[in-house]
């Protein structure tokens, strides 16, 4: 789409009902791993231009974050961070013989760092060990 985001989303809401979240089709792909959706009437946002399938938003799926997304639609293979995860694994069990740990994880956005933490909690689930989480 090349025309500004506010003709789009005024094309795309003119047909909406009031009180309605209607979204273009590529919010609707970044979107629906969090919302349910159906189809809308298509509306042409290009004067000469095709048109295109809005979504109507009917719903949230109960999914917060992209790593709850990833896990229902399926992780890829891990690789490559055993040797974090075994450092990690080792700070747990030393925490378990009582020496006190605290394990900060830095990164950049998009790194692994919350898939880290997610095979570890894993891990550890097979152990019996609790993981608790805060957000």
């Amino acid at each position: 789409m090349t025309r500004g985001w506010r003709a789009v989303a005024s094309r795309l809401a003119a047909p909406a009902a009031p009180g309605n979240v209607v979204l273009s089709p590529e919010c609707e792909r970044l979107l629906s791993p969090f919302v349910l959706t159906v189809a809308c009437a298509p509306v042409v946002v290009e004067p000469d231009g095709p048109a295109v399938t809005p979504s109507r938003v009917i719903g949230q799926t109960g999914l917060e974050t992209r790593l709850e997304a990833s896990e229902r639609s399926g992780f890829t293979l891990y690789v490559g961070r055993e040797a974090h995860l075994a450092r990690l694994e080792r700070d747990v069990d030393s925490a378990h013989r009582g020496n006190g740990r605290v394990i900060e994880i830095v990164g950049d956005a998009g790194v692994g760092k919350s898939r880290l933490v997610y095979e570890l909690r894993e891990r550890l689930s097979a152990t019996g060990a609790t993981a608790l989480q805060g957000r």
